[in-house]
């Protein structure tokens, strides 16, 4: 089922409810039938005349079908058999015209000149972006995330772009994560999510002859060189979980590499940044993660407004202005390197490449080109450092440029940042939210055709369980209806809603949803009668007023923290 659009599972269960069903029919038959082996029958045909021989758990039975039957009733047993097989194999045709049917597809034959590419972590920022090209690049691919750091709006963006069948699939399974402070806080996490799964993967290609590997690793291994640039040749000394973690990875692909003719490319990529160039993809992190985000997130979340501004930690790194210094890389350049790679990889050479412009930009000099980018004056704060980072570092590509001929194409931070700020300006929500507000049913028997409803208010709600619990009585039951008592069509509340907010919402009115109902309020006079209880916000502009000002100073919610800590 995981590789199947999400969208069909529950015709695929109907098909699966269908054929449990036939099979279940199956059975009723053959049990009707005075020929059936029942387990009375079967309990004295053992005793009397079968031969039976039981070895521990296993029984078998020998001389034994149709002994006991009739045998003028054989005829009639045959065509019940007959029946029984042939809807037995309408069970199987049901299931296998089922889109979520595991059988004999695209993805599971090997066809010449086709390369089948598996994309672990391939919802996420910096796989989308390697499907993408790789899909662009006519290979085959599978995407396997668990959608706990990725996002299934860019799985959806890739469908639509490459809806060809057998070009695409998804599958859910557990991935890695990778952020360095976050690591410091979860570290076992991090080893089971990149150490350990990586194992799995390993494994995986072993028993199954996959025999190429590009393994995305990180310039977190090095930990904090004494001499910059980083050359492949440069000693490895995490110091923060996450870097070890890629370092007991690659560790791993190396010596299992030893023993096998496996093609192997290990690329320790740089700090990504940007966005696809004709805006298809960009970067859309939950929002209980933003705070151990990138760089160029945090910006673009403060000149949005998401956030009132940027902290800065760390301003005292032996540096020129006391910030870090990294070597922003672009995700375009970084997927093209992965491409690059794939193509020069050969059976028993492991390569090993920093993936990098070569050039360090200081975290001040990052704020600066994304306040040119954006257009926005930036709000900074400067806090004392975070734990695991460290003061520079920056790459020595020249072995990539030399044996892979690659070269890093987009290497202007502000016009980097300026692609993936185009994308984040149209993309306010990311990729999961509607730019129109869709409402299903327009044709039902009301006033104005849409559903009317009864809006009850979070707080009179709490305050007629409250007077609930102070009435509650032994030996008494009390059942109430919580409501207003007056009921507001849905294209009311639309209205109310942009009053209450100020702003010119888009609506769709689309078919009506199944299993919806045109008119429900409640008669609340029970309640009010027993537990001296009325509700007292029944305006509903104002109860929606009172929303509005919450969401509007928290538009992530309640995780994400009110200033970006870089």
């Amino acid at each position: 089922m995981d590789h199947s659009d999400s969208r069909r599972k529950p015709h695929f269960l109907g098909k699966v409810l269908m054929a449990a069903i036939l099979t279940a029919l199956c059975i009723f038959i053959l049990k009707q039938s005075p020929g059936f082996i029942g387990d009375s029958a079967l309990k004295t045909l053992c005793c009397r005349n079968a031969e039976f021989y039981n070895y521990g758990n296993i029984s078998i039975f020998l001389n034994i079908w149709m002994d006991h039957s009739d045998s003028r009733r054989k005829p009639h047993f045959l065509g019940k058999v007959l029946m029984a097989a042939i809807l037995t194999a309408l069970c199987i045709f049901i299931l296998k015209q089922s889109p979520g049917f595991i059988g004999d597809s695209a993805f599971s034959r090997h066809e010449p000149g086709v390369t089948h590419v598996l994309v672990t972590g391939g919802a996420g920022y910096i796989g989308s972006h390697a499907a993408l090209r790789l899909l662009k690049d006519s290979y085959r691919v599978t995407i396997v995330d668990n959608l706990s750091r990725g996002n299934i709006g860019a799985v959806k963006v890739l469908r639509e772009l490459f809806p060809e069948p057998g070009r695409l699939q998804f599958i859910y399974a557990d991935l890695a994560v990778a952020y360095v402070g976050e690591s410091t806080l979860e570290p076992l996490r991090y080893y089971h999510n990149i150490t350990a799964n990586t194992l799995v993967i390993l494994e995986a290609m072993a028993a199954h002859g996959v025999k190429t590997l590009i393994y995305s690793s990180t310039c977190a291994t090095y930990g904090e060189p004494e001499k910059m640039p980083i050359t492949e040749e440069t000693p490895q000394f995490p110091i923060n979980p996450y870097g070890k973690a890629k370092k007991m990875a690659e560790d791993m692909i190396l010596d299992f590499s030893k023993n096998s003719d496996m093609a192997v490319m290990i690329l320790r990529y740089f700090n990504v940044i940007g966005s696809d160039p004709e805006g298809r993809l960009g970067e859309a992190p939950r929002p209980e993660l933003r705070e151990h985000g990138r760089i160029s997130g945090a910006c673009f979340d403060a000149a949005l407004g998401i956030i009132p501004g940027l902290k800065v930690k760390g301003t005292d790194y032996p540096t020129a202005d006391g910030t870090c210094i990294r070597d922003y890389i672009d995700v375009t350049d970084l997927v093209d390197a992965h491409v690059k790679a794939l193509d020069k990889a050969s059976p028993n050479k492991v390569g090993i490449y920093n993936v990098g412009t070569g050039k360090g930009r200081s975290v001040k000099e990052f704020v600066e080109a994304c306040k040119k980018a954006t257009g926005a004056n930036i709000k900074v704060d400067y806090l004392d450092r975070r734990p695991g980072d460290y003061a520079e570092v920056y790459s020595d590509p020249s072995k990539i440029n030399r044996e892979l001929n690659w070269t890093a194409q987009y290497t202007d931070l502000q016009e980097c940042l300026s692609i993936a700020w185009r994308w984040q300006k149209s993309h306010r929500n990311g990729y999961g939210s509607p730019s129109v507000m869709k409402v299903k049913g327009t044709d039902y028997p009301t006033a104005d055709g849409t559903c009317i409803r009864d809006y009850i208010d979070v707080t009179d709600l709490v305050d007629a369980h409250v007077k609930a619990l102070d009435k509650a009585s032994p030996n008494k039951v009390g059942i109430y209806n919580v409501g207003t008592g007056k009921g507001r069509s849905v294209k009311e509340f639309v209205e109310a809603c942009k009053k209450a907010t100020g702003a010119n919402i888009k609506v769709d009115y689309l078919d009506r949803r199944p299993g919806d109902y045109a008119e429900v309020y409640s008669d609340p006079s029970k309640i009010n009668r027993e537990l001296n209880w009325t509700a007292q916000y029944t305006d509903l502009q104002e109860c929606l007023s009172i929303a509005w000002r919450w969401q509007k100073s928290h538009r992530n919610g309640y995780g994400s923290p009110s200033v970006m800590k870089v």
